[in-house]
């Protein structure tokens, strides 16, 4: 059983507003310019009509809380900033954390952490006071040191904006934005299908079920435990609407997907076995150009915060050829989805493509 934790964009930049103003005596706001050549302020419709001007430009301090001496961080404060989502698995007693899946796990009343599966040890136990739980500040350099950029002080730990566009950011939570995130018209597809691939034609397949070879055969490498990549995306559409949950549990159980949890589901209905988390699933197959895309190939992007490094693997997809992803995803719709890959979000978040069946 889970209790959701979910923290959105809108509420963590609405958060880092207050702390700009002076509203929040708990947290300091570094490096303030009154310049409005250098301040980024976006409205952005909420979903219930209200809109909310957001100010992007700031560092922010988060404050150690000292338990026994020992210094820590509020991980609901840590969450409200980075937009991470967030659940509690009442069962493992653990936060799940990340971007469109549980990358990593914080146990309570532990000192057991997680990142991508694999566990570490903190000096001091994880504990819980009064509703809020809080992280050895150990834990925050072992587990989120290559995701944030932040600064250790003797008093407090300062997030750095990383220099990006806020309105990325932005494009990642809102719906009307990222639908209508054209990319540049007669400029080369930043995304090309290899000519290559032998399934790119529907017809080549009933070959196989005859024993030849495909079309281009000497190119496209023997086929992984004879799957019909075709019949394999047929299969993941069959999924469409399902809605997407962040750190799903397994489907025949909970009936929804994340990211990962979705490709893993499908590629597993073909004798592929994937891990479980996006950033894992990406060190798997081989490299592919994003300029020779086939069916079938995983692609793997980034996704955006202020705080957050642009270079580590937050969402996952399956291409379908002709410029579409099929992929479960909070956005632009809620589950899984047919994409258009050909817009500026994608191309600009964009990490590698993995290959794992020819």
């Amino acid at each position: 059983m889970k209790r959701k934790v979910f923290w959105s964009l809108a509420v963590a930049t609405l958060v880092i507003l207050l702390a700009a103003t002076g509203c929040n005596d708990q947290d300091h706001v570094l490096n303030e310019k009154n310049n409005d050549a250098e301040r980024f302020e976006m409205q952005m419709n909420t979903g219930g009509g209200q809109q909310t001007t957001q100010a992007l430009d700031a560092d922010v301090a988060i404050p150690f809380t000292y338990i026994e001496g020992s210094p820590y961080v509020s991980i609901t404060r840590l969450l409200e900033l980075t937009g991470f989502h967030s659940d509690f698995d009442v069962q493992t007693n653990a936060y799940g954390i990340g971007d469109h899946d549980v990358t990593y796990q914080i146990f309570m009343n532990s000192n057991q952490v997680s990142r991508e599966d694999a566990k570490m040890t903190l000096d001091r136990n994880s504990v819980e006071i009064e509703g809020t739980p809080y992280l050895p500040v150990d834990g925050l350099q072992k587990l989120f040191g290559d995701q944030l950029h932040m600064d250790m002080q003797e008093s407090q730990v300062v997030l750095h904006r990383n220099g990006e566009d806020p309105s990325m950011e932005m494009k990642s939570l809102n719906v009307k934005m990222l639908e209508s995130d054209a990319r540049d018209e007669g400029t080369e597809p930043f995304f090309q299908d290899d000519p290559n691939d032998p399934f790119k034609d529907e017809d080549v397949m009933s070959l196989l079920s005859d024993g030849m070879k495909p079309v281009n055969a000497r190119t496209a490498q023997p086929v992984l435990k004879d799957i019909n990549i075709n019949k394999m995306l047929d299969k993941a559409e069959d999924f469409l609407g399902v809605k997407y949950d962040f750190g799903a549990d397994p489907y025949p159980e909970s009936g929804t997907f994340d990211c990962s949890s979705y490709v893993r589901y499908i590629y597993g209905k073909y004798g592929v076995d994937l891990p479980r988390v996006s950033r894992n699933q990406a060190k798997k197959g081989e490299y592919v150009s994003r300029k020779s895309l086939r069916k079938g190939d995983l692609m793997f992007f980034y996704v955006p915060g202020r705080f957050k490094t642009n270079k580590t693997v937050g969402h996952v997809g399956i291409y379908m050829g002709d410029g579409k992803m099929i992929h479960s995803s909070p956005s632009p719709k809620d589950g899984v989805q047919v994409t258009s890959i050909h817009k500026s979000y994608w191309e600009k978040t964009y990490l590698k493509s993995r290959r794992l069946v020819y």
